[in-house]
């Protein structure tokens, strides 16, 4: 694989890829993200793929798959987030105030790390 090619490629089908994404999601940031996962599928893939694939047709198929992937987190992130703030508390100004540090702490974990720790503590699931 050829870096400069690849970086060539990424600059040529960024906008249509990107433009997909927010398509899709309506959201900038996600929509960075999903383009971004969908360009590291295809630096993982490029080998595999057969010089008879159309590469706007694999970007497209994978954007929206990674964008699907997103979508499906902040769904569960939102009902997460519904379902904690639900929780009976008689002093609602400390569980705002420990749902702001939690909130704090968790957007400074990487993407990988959060949903490591969200599918953990949220929704039960181990390494096994």
């Amino acid at each position: 694989r050829d870096e400069e090619a690849f970086e060539k490629l990424m600059k040529i089908h960024w906008g249509f890829v990107y433009s997909i994404a927010r398509g899709s999601l309506n959201n900038d940031a996600l929509a960075e993200d999903a383009t971004q996962q969908a360009f590291i599928a295809l630096s993982n893939r490029a080998d595999k793929l057969s010089k008879n694939t159309s590469l706007g047709l694999w970007l497209y198929r994978t954007v929206n798959y990674e964008a699907s992937n997103i979508r499906r987190r902040e769904q569960r992130l939102q009902k997460r987030n519904h379902d904690y703030a639900m929780l009976p508390d008689e002093s609602s100004g400390n569980k705002n105030h420990l749902s702001a540090k939690l909130h704090l702490a968790l957007s400074n974990l990487s993407n990988k790390d959060r949903e490591l720790i969200l599918l953990r503590f949220y929704e039960g699931l181990t390494a096994e």
